[in-house]
């Protein structure tokens, strides 16, 4: 038979299943056994019920180690020892949890932090669409042409008159009729 699981930190139920003819099962005892180590044997009182036995096994913590053991199931029919089963028990903690402390000194230094600001520009909402603005036309200026002055009067010139060789009087009169 294959090798079974008895853990050590919890009470186990064991069955097992046994055919017994010739007898009546009223005188029938039986015991579990579980060989230990240096020849110490644990045994442990086995109930009959029916063509069944059942064998509670205590908590063994403290008392057998982790491992790999032998065992063995006896039947005692009218003062004669039956082995009708014989196999390993592997002996081991139900639930393992190991815990280890871990110190650590947290390092606090300076702290920066930066945040990000952004004011927002009101938003100015009207209730009619203004049309834009036509682009602005700078005004060109044209020169003015200045007026011409306007030219002199002309004198009537009039007819030379016989003179008379007068000699102050006609150079005189030449000046002026030149300029």
């Amino acid at each position: 038979m294959s090798d079974f699981d008895i853990f050590l930190d919890t009470d186990n139920e064991l069955a097992f299943t046994v055919a017994i003819e010739g007898a009546n099962t009223a005188d029938v005892r039986s015991q579990f056994v579980l060989e230990g180590p240096r020849g110490i044997n644990l045994c442990f009182e086995g109930k009959a019920a029916g063509s069944e036995i059942t064998v509670d096994v205590p908590s063994l913590k403290g008392i057998m180690q982790e491992g790999r053991y032998n065992s063995r199931l006896e039947v005692i029919v009218d003062d004669r020892v039956f082995t009708p089963l014989q196999m390993a028990a592997n002996l081991k903690p139900a639930i393992k949890v190991e815990a280890v402390v871990r110190t650590a000194q947290r390092v606090t230094g300076p702290m920066v932090t930066a945040a990000v600001v952004n004011k927002a520009k009101p938003i100015v909402e009207s209730p009619v669409p203004v049309a834009p603005a036509p682009p602005a036309v700078k005004p060109t200026v044209a020169p003015v042409p200045a007026p011409k002055p306007a030219p002199a009067p002309i004198k009537p010139v009039a007819a030379p008159v016989a003179r008379s060789k007068n000699s102050g009087l006609d150079a005189l009169l030449e000046a002026l009729e030149d300029s």
